[in-house]
């Protein structure tokens, strides 16, 4: 089993897991749905799997998927797609009148097609375009939010985003048992964990490089903890929920066990 452990933690480690292995979905298609409907998770029995997020409206405002491909797009306030871009590279702009009617339009081939009665504002577009390419805007910039604080609950009521008038954000993931399994900051710090069935943390990771993990036995007891700085211990109970062994890297041994003549 000391082989399975290890197997599942690196690959914990290495982010190869999906998310229904993490979450121990052994039924499919797993689909995760928002408050309004829209579904945001998606994965199959083969582990293709895809996320997307959406605006106000509905609009897809970003979609990846497990074979690494992802978009990106952003919508005016009559749904038209006023920017979007890929994981392959390719990326266009547009601008549209009051009556809907295209009237600037650019990509990555160098393609532009300018139909604006005038060009004062073309200074603020390339800024803000600029902006958009270097992911510099927050999620509530993207969606034109003006009413802070700006946040979104998945269909649980769980928080999954949250900004502020100062573009501090962040942004949270559940498992279905409601334990965060994902944070992530504007800040750059972000955590990951895993739970067993006993809503346990099993397994936690940060931006810092901290990482440790830990065994339950049936009753709750942890009977294992490492962590990234190579310290660990181990513990068995008996019947009664006492310990009867611990042992960690320090050398520190504790031997209670009936076999144990000599006690601790």
């Amino acid at each position: 089993m000391e082989d399975n452990i290890k197997e599942n933690w690196k690959k914990f480690l290495n982010e190869e897991m999906t998310k229904a292995q993490e979450l121990g979905i052994t039924e499919f298609p797993y689909i995760e749905k928002d408050s309004r409907g829209n579904k945001i998770y998606y994965e199959d029995s083969n582990k293709s799997w895809y996320k997307q997020e959406f605006d106000l409206n509905n609009n897809i405002t970003y979609y990846e998927s497990s074979n690494k491909y992802w978009t990106k797009s952003e919508y005016d306030s009559n749904n038209n797609v006023t920017s979007y871009k890929d994981s392959d590279g390719y990326w266009y702009k547009q601008e549209f009148d009051s009556k809907g009617n295209q009237t600037y339009y650019e990509n990555s081939s160098g393609l532009i097609i300018d139909d604006r009665p005038n060009n004062n504002m073309e200074d603020n577009i390339k800024e803000n375009w600029k902006k958009f390419l270097n992911e510099e805007m927050t999620k509530a910039q993207e969606l034109g939010i003006t009413k802070f604080p700006y946040i979104e609950k998945d269909s649980r009521g769980n928080k999954i985003y949250f900004e502020n008038s100062d573009k501090y954000w962040y942004k949270q993931e559940f498992d279905l048992n409601n334990n965060i399994t994902y944070y992530e900051s504007s800040n750059k710090y972000w955590t990951k964990s895993e739970y067993d069935s006993n809503n346990n943390v099993t397994s936690y990771k940060d931006s810092d490089g901290y990482w440790y993990k830990q065994e339950f036995d049936s009753n709750g007891n942890q009977t294992y903890y490492e962590n990234s700085n190579n310290f660990w211990y181990k513990q068995e109970f008996d019947s009664n929920d006492n310990e009867t062994y611990y042992e960690d890297s320090d050398g520190r041994i504790d031997d209670n066990r009936p076999n144990n003549k000599n006690g601790r």
